[in-house]
């Protein structure tokens, strides 16, 4: 597979978080990873599918503006993760959030976080975006903690750095 993965974290959802912009991938990653999150990295959309099969994270960020994903091919995943119910997809990117949630609506994914500087206003999004999935999840995966919650209070830096949870970030090829 083209693009290049890692992983980091120990506990929370699974999120796979796909990028071409290294700098933010890494970013992202970091933020999620720091909040608890088990977090794979992939810097391109070619194979993208496969690796989702393989690695079966909860959720996927996605930035919708990358050169290697055509509108008819996240049309396609999207549609493929809807009739399968998981992973749920986030779509990530700098364009308008009013258009971002128009591509949302028309193509089904389970929310939108425009991206920003601002590691606050991400973890804002991203846990409003879990929090609305735990409200809107069957009664099933409620009471077998599969559910997914943003209700956890977002960490400090200065708890973040105490508690050493920081994970840099390694890459490295990914195989189909």
């Amino acid at each position: 597979m083209n693009g290049k993965s890692s992983q980091s974290g120990a506990h929370g959802l699974h999120v796979l978080v796909v990028d071409d912009d290294l700098a933010v991938l890494r970013e992202t990653c970091s933020r999620l990873g720091s909040d608890g999150h088990r977090v794979s990295a992939y810097s391109g959309a070619t194979g993208l599918a496969a690796l989702i099969a393989e690695l079966a994270p909860d959720l996927v960020l996605i930035d919708v503006l990358m050169p290697d994903l055509s509108r008819d091919a996240l049309a396609k995943l999207l549609k493929s993760c809807a009739v399968a119910g998981t992973p749920k997809i986030i779509l990530h990117s700098r364009i308008a959030e009013r258009m971002l949630r128009t591509v949302a609506d028309v193509r089904g994914s389970s929310g939108v976080i425009q991206k920003t500087q601002s590691e606050l206003e991400f973890m804002l999004a991203f846990n409003a975006i879990l929090d609305r999935l735990q409200r809107t999840a069957s009664p099933d995966s409620r009471s077998s903690g599969q559910a997914f919650s943003g209700t956890h209070r977002i960490r400090s830096d200065a708890e973040r750095a105490e508690q050493g949870s920081a994970t840099p970030l390694r890459t490295g090829n990914t195989r189909n």
